[in-house]
């Protein structure tokens, strides 16, 4: 009968990852991970003043839009904080 031979080295069997590996996968996630997080309040901030600006938009067409229809200016409406138009608030003292 034949004998098997045995498959053992002379090497330390290795079963895991080392230290040095585990942080050097950390530190690459918690780059990735600080690089998209700046990048997502760059996109956040650049969203809300796009919808900003949107908003003014709007208003700016529906003031032209009642202006044509009235055929007032805001002025002429008597907006304004006292009544008196646009940009001619004065302060009671």
């Amino acid at each position: 009968m034949k004998r098997q031979q045995s498959n053992t080295s002379h090497r330390p069997v290795r079963a895991g990852f080392t230290i040095v590996e585990l942080l050097i996968v950390i530190v690459v996630i918690a780059i990735l991970a600080a690089i998209s997080i700046a990048t997502y309040s760059g996109i956040q901030a650049r969203a809300k003043l796009t919808h900003q600006v949107a908003n003014l938009d709007k208003i700016g067409k529906a003031i032209q839009l009642w202006s044509a229809e009235t055929g007032k200016t805001l002025r002429e409406s008597g907006a304004g904080a006292n009544g008196m138009g646009y940009g001619s608030f004065q302060a009671k003292g």
